[in-house]
């Protein structure tokens, strides 16, 4: 599977990097996306099947957080999701 960094987008102090993927070398679109906050899948490989809004990196971000006990911290955030 190969991914290409397409934006970052800042979204509650948190900035959260957009990668398109795809699964074969002759690529004419990507095959999905996935969310990174410092270099992990925050959306669990769960993939988005079109481009991610702020609003669905938001709806991630605080569901991630939910999952955590609702760490306040970027630090703290990634070490619970690590």
């Amino acid at each position: 599977m190969a991914r290409e960094f397409i934006n970052t987008v800042r979204v509650n102090g948190f900035d959260v990097d957009i990668y398109g993927c795809w699964g074969d070398d002759d690529r004419e679109s990507y095959d999905f996306y996935d969310l990174y906050l410092k270099g992990e899948c925050i959306n669990e490989y769960e993939p988005y099947y079109k481009l991610p809004t702020k609003k669905d990196i938001i709806i991630c971000l605080d569901f991630r957080k939910k999952l955590k006990l609702n760490r306040a911290t970027e630090e703290d955030f990634l070490r619970d999701i690590a």
